[in-house]
């Protein structure tokens, strides 16, 4: 299943652990074939980091529906997305994680509300810029400010710098990363990106030393993940120690906790709010308040001219067809007064 230059880049506890664990999958798959939970698997994934492809089986062979019942969705958003597996076509409708930089393009048409978009949709660098600009354009009521305008075209840039890094340069794709200046945003794919390849030690050391500048709380939890994976690595344990009693402790979810660590089954759901939804995973990424509609007569807030109402009617009663439809484009106020039919040519 793992290929061996996966198993090379492991530290030995862990490859010795996730060995044993691949000797008795045949044994788990049976179990998830009866739609029936695997207490092995269940095991490993409350004590270790587990990596993708575990999940992807997990996923593709296990029969029950995702919706079926409350305690199904909590068992998979607790055992996915809290070890970095953050797959947009199958949580869609349970996470938050509206800043990831690749989207599922298919979640939009499906879930029908891609024109509720919002400036903040404009404003972080991702695979719909384009989309979203062309929507918010057609239901917002007035052009974008310049600003936003200028924040807009730097994304797009910033986008394809970020892309042209992604598999060429980790350092230079993740200093990219810091460009947008959104902690949401490098959060949420600095960690989509670790649970690609949980073995990439270089992006984790960028991301720790990322978050001991700007969230120590996060900081501690992303420690606790790397010593679930990285077992052999004393420094970094150490490191994180001094860390969490600097810290006044830390509540892990994790079911081996150490001894500078205290349990908590739910601790997780803390620090996985820009992941998962806290009203009973339930949440949808796209539904937010679209910008304000087209006017029309009764939305027309009232405008102040410093011309008298009889010379607005006779710029109306004497004004040729074409710049009667540039009036009626440029100001609401036009609308309010009855048009006739134009045309040019009889």
């Amino acid at each position: 299943m793992f290929s061996p230059s996966f198993y090379d880049k492991l530290d030995p506890s862990y490859r010795q652990l996730l060995h044993q664990l691949e000797n008795v999958l045949p044994d788990i798959e049976e179990d998830w074939k009866k739609g029936v939970e695997s207490e092995i698997f269940n095991n490993f994934s409350l004590n270790y980091l587990t990596p993708k492809e575990l999940w992807e089986k997990y996923y593709n062979t296990k029969r029950d529906d995702l919706d079926r019942n409350y305690n199904i969705v909590k068992h998979r958003v607790y055992s996915s997305v809290y070890h970095y597996y953050y797959k947009m076509d199958r949580f869609h409708n349970l996470t938050q994680l509206n800043k990831i930089m690749d989207k599922d393009k298919k979640v939009p048409v499906t879930n029908g509300n891609i024109q509720n978009v919002v400036l903040e949709d404009l404003s972080y660098p991702h695979n719909m810029l384009d989309i979203n600009f062309i929507m918010y354009a057609k239901d917002a009521y007035s052009s974008l400010p310049k600003k936003d305008m200028i924040v807009y075209q730097k994304m797009k840039r910033l986008y394809e710098k970020i892309k042209s890094f992604s598999d060429q340069d980790d350092e230079k794709w993740f200093q990219a990363v810091l460009e947008a200046d959104d902690f949401e945003f490098v959060q949420q794919n600095v960690e989509y990106k670790l649970g690609e390849d949980l073995t990439n030690r270089k992006i984790w050391h960028l991301y720790i030393n990322y978050l001991k500048k700007h969230d120590t709380s996060h900081l501690l939890q992303v420690y606790a993940k790397y010593c679930r994976f990285f077992l052999d690595d004393v420094k970094m344990k150490e490191e994180y120690r001094d860390a969490a009693l600097k810290n006044h402790g830390i509540t892990v979810s994790w079911k081996n906790p150490f001894d500078f660590e205290n349990y908590n089954e739910v601790e997780w759901m803390k620090y996985s709010t820009d992941a998962l939804s806290s009203t009973g995973f339930s949440y949808n990424i796209f539904n937010k308040t679209p910008p304000t509609c087209h006017f029309n007569l009764q939305s027309t807030p009232s405008q102040q001219f410093p011309f008298r109402s009889t010379l607005m009617d006779y710029i109306v009663k004497s004004a040729n067809p074409k710049v009667l439809q540039k009036l009626n484009k440029s100001s609401q106020n036009f609308t309010k007064i009855p048009t006739y039919q134009r045309c040019r040519i009889l």
